[in-house]
């Protein structure tokens, strides 16, 4: 299992057909082409972010996921408490142990405000995050 998200698809069919892209704005996705070949064993991402944030977050929405290889973080979830699941022992993400392991929400809740500001994320969209 390697861990990527969405923006890394282009990129990497990309290097898979052997297309140099030139596009008008930087790519947010980086290759796993290397990956898929069996060539690297690396991850390309330390996590991935499964979406972008929810503007006015509506009653019942649920924020991005943020998941590393052991850890599966939610900001908003669906009755709008933060969410934080250890996805080896809970797979399905359905025991919340946010309380007993708060340090590492906070780490992963910091690391969707960083992806945010390093994509140049608008204001609104970082207020949203705020704790």
């Amino acid at each position: 299992n390697m861990i990527a998200q969405p923006p890394d698809i282009l990129p990497t069919i990309a290097d898979l057909a052997q297309v140099e892209l030139d596009p008008p704005e930087p790519l947010h996705g980086m290759s796993f082409a290397h990956q898929l070949l069996g060539e690297s064993k690396d991850d390309i991402r330390e996590f991935a972010i499964s979406s972008t944030h929810l503007r006015g977050l509506p009653e019942q929405a649920v924020t991005p996921a943020i998941r590393d290889r052991d850890w599966e973080y939610v900001p908003h979830g669906p009755d709008g408490r933060r969410e934080l699941f250890k996805i080896a022992e809970d797979p399905y993400a359905e025991n919340n142990v946010l309380d007993n392991n708060a340090e590492i929400a906070d780490e992963m809740h910091n690391a969707i405000l960083q992806e945010l500001k390093r994509l140049s994320a608008p204001e609104d969209a970082l207020a949203v995050y705020e704790l």
